[in-house]
């Protein structure tokens, strides 16, 4: 296990900004007029710092981008080398080496909990997006609606990473807005959803035959019918390739797990899978050796 001061000092970290961020939001979101950058920075912040407390409890090595080669092979084999000094515990726990990128610790985060990856790679791609902006610069055409999925991804990682106890238990304390917030978000999601398919069958009044998409499907990208105007559209996701074992040897397969749609014709949007679940669209897709051969070919 990683210094289990750097470890506390991500978590107390991480914790300051969540406070802070979701103090901000509630503000922001009762006053129209409150500029919602500060929220939105400091949720990020704190969304990046929960990241890197779950490296350093799982898999110190990758806390940084680059370690002397005695540090990182102590740290990679801590069966096989000798405990780090007290120096190189220090060095470690003031963070004085280079930080692991965000992609990176989003990637990680996905291959420890590969159950968690469809549901929320939609709000890390946004989080994704948004962060450099948020922090460093000002933030451009972003909603309302945009502040709320950080803050429902910060409050839902939050539970999460303590339930799995990387997160101190005696941090990351909601209190009674935080909680009606994130027990309604569901239900405002709803509404959008509906608002959402109200607008697009609108919009589907003018579309005066259904188009057709001429173009390749890809590892991250689907062809489907849209649920509102029946014209192609775009399913975005991503595929994992599986190898089982059978009594006749090994049969591959391929799942596609969507994330989001969008129409061009009715422009109908669903940002995630709970939203696809709602407009009547698979997050699921199956394919045999065959179909693979005909999706790569």
């Amino acid at each position: 296990m990683m210094n289990t001061g750097l470890i506390e000092k991500l978590d107390s970290a991480s914790n300051q900004y969540f406070e802070i961020g979701l103090e901000q939001f509630h503000v922001s979101r009762e006053l129209e007029y409150i500029k919602f950058q500060a929220a939105l920075g400091n949720l990020c912040i704190s969304i990046e710092l929960m990241l890197k407390c779950c490296l350093a409890k799982k898999c110190p090595r990758f806390v940084f981008s680059s370690l002397p080669l005695e540090i990182d092979l102590k740290l990679s084999y801590p069966e096989e080398f000798p405990k780090l000094n007290s120096m190189q515990l220090r060095l470690i726990d003031d963070f004085e080496f280079g930080s692991q990128s965000l992609n990176n610790c989003i990637e990680i985060f996905y291959h420890l909990f590969p159950n968690e990856k469809q549901k929320l790679k939609p709000y890390f791609n946004f989080f994704n997006e948004v962060r450099n902006s948020a922090v460093h610069s000002i933030i451009p055409n972003y909603q309302r609606i945009d502040l709320e999925r950080i803050a429902f991804l910060s409050i839902y990682l939050s539970k999460y990473l303590t339930d799995n106890k990387v997160l101190s238990k005696f941090r990351f304390k909601t209190n009674e807005r935080d909680e009606k917030f994130y027990s309604k978000y569901d239900e405002n999601r709803n509404e959008r959803v509906k608002k959402a398919i109200e607008s697009a069958k609108l919009n589907s009044k003018k579309v005066t035959k259904e188009s057709w998409i001429l173009c390749d499907e890809t590892w991250f990208l689907r062809k489907t019918s849209c649920p509102v105007c029946n014209c192609d559209a775009f399913i975005e996701g991503y595929s994992n390739i599986d190898c089982e074992t059978t009594v006749d040897g090994g049969e591959v397969s391929l799942t596609f797990y969507a994330e989001s749609f969008k129409c061009e014709e009715c422009k109908l949007e669903l940002f995630d899978t709970t939203e696809l679940s709602l407009a009547g669209i698979k997050s699921l897709f199956k394919f045999n050796l065959l179909e693979i051969r005909l999706l790569i070919s």
